[in-house]
């Protein structure tokens, strides 16, 4: 059996040794921020009887597919996807939607081009322009969904 490499704070490491404490983190700066900054808004966003929430979430993210270059970066980002279903079920009778957009590369991301559709990462353009039909009227009955900014990408089986 091979040990599966995990790449936590800028390293690669195993899964077997990767460190509670970078596990930790990998949980804190998506998940937990990702809870506490919908519990903190839920409040007046059920007052007002309308809201919009949108996450971040990440391409490869989406399916069952074994990530192992970044394990607690993407089973993170694969608890935010589930986070935001779950929320949006649980709102759907207060005004609110809940959402996600999931990049795969943004111009910022130093990557070699050729191997992107469009021979491009993503602007971060391409990725505002979900988020803003997200808290537009226009989606007003859409609330669960993650939509993939990637291109066309398709990822290999």
């Amino acid at each position: 059996m091979s040990a599966t490499p995990a790449r936590s704070a800028g390293r690669f490491v195993t899964v077997v040794l990767l460190s509670l404490d970078e596990w930790k983190t990998a949980v804190e700066g998506c998940l937990y921020s990702t809870y506490l900054c919908s519990q903190r808004a839920l409040s007046s966003m059920r007052s007002a009887d309308w809201g919009r929430i949108i996450n971040f979430g990440v391409v490869d993210a989406r399916d069952d597919r074994a990530v192992p270059m970044n394990f607690p970066y993407f089973a993170v980002k694969k608890a935010v996807l589930q986070f935001t279903r779950t929320l949006a079920y649980d709102t759907q009778d207060d005004g609110i939607t809940v959402n996600a957009v999931s990049p795969f590369a943004v111009e910022n991301t130093v990557v070699d081009v050729s191997e992107y559709p469009r021979g491009r990462p993503a602007t971060f353009e391409d990725v505002a322009a979900p988020i803003l039909f997200f808290c537009s009227d226009a989606a007003a009955y859409i609330s669960g969904q993650n939509v993939a900014v990637d291109g066309g990408r398709l990822q290999e089986a």
